[in-house]
């Protein structure tokens, strides 16, 4: 069976089963012993076709590759989510 893909659809037409990174990108801006911060967001490259691109998605984030920031098992950690409107990828 065929399936559309989930970014060619309206949001509300959006397959479950999502998708691997598609439009989402990221940039490291801080991995320090006490700290690790990065920013995400959904990237809308220009398209020629009737396309619509989300400006809202669910994603589960797994931070890897940390070089100085070191998670220890069974710690607590805080988080803070930040929501910027953004046409561009950061510098």
């Amino acid at each position: 069976m065929r399936r559309a893909l989930p970014w060619l659809n309206t949001p509300a037409e959006f397959d479950e089963a999502g998708q691997l990174n598609a439009y989402f990108r990221w940039k490291g801006d801080e991995d320090s012993a006490r700290r690790f911060a990065m920013q995400l967001w959904i990237e809308h490259p220009p398209v020629t076709s009737p396309v619509t691109m989300p400006d809202r998605a669910t994603v589960d984030v797994t931070p890897r590759r940390l070089q100085q920031f070191k998670v220890k098992p069974g710690s607590t950690y805080s988080w803070q989510l930040t929501a910027t409107v953004r046409r561009s990828p950061p510098a």
